[in-house]
């Protein structure tokens, strides 16, 4: 799996999850899935959600989530420092996404 299977997700985490994110006025990850959810089109967090789904669903070991997404998708976010798993995380990004949309 590479950055190539999971163009959305690249984007969001690559593009949202960067080095500076939190030189960005963000807080916390929360802040930042809010912030793309504000400026994202529902096609695309939909896109989002779809490539969270595919991802959870390979149930790849610790290690190699950590690997994808930091070195392959660009996550600069490393939520083992707030206590949590890469795929625990990624639920609660999941469901946050999923929320929303439903709203629309």
């Amino acid at each position: 799996m590479t950055a190539r299977d999971f163009p959305q997700l690249t984007q969001f985490l690559g593009g949202w999850f960067h080095q500076d994110w939190a030189d960005e006025g963000h807080a916390t990850a929360a802040d930042v899935v809010h912030a793309y959810l504000r400026d994202e089109s529902p096609k695309v967090v939909r896109g989002t959600i779809l490539e969270i789904e595919k991802l959870l669903a390979l149930r790849l070991p610790p290690t190699q989530m950590r690997r994808l997404l930091g070195d392959d998708l660009g996550c600069a976010y490393d939520p083992t420092l707030e206590g949590k798993t890469f795929r625990a995380w990624l639920r609660e990004v999941h469901g946050v996404l999923r929320k929303s949309q439903s709203k629309i």
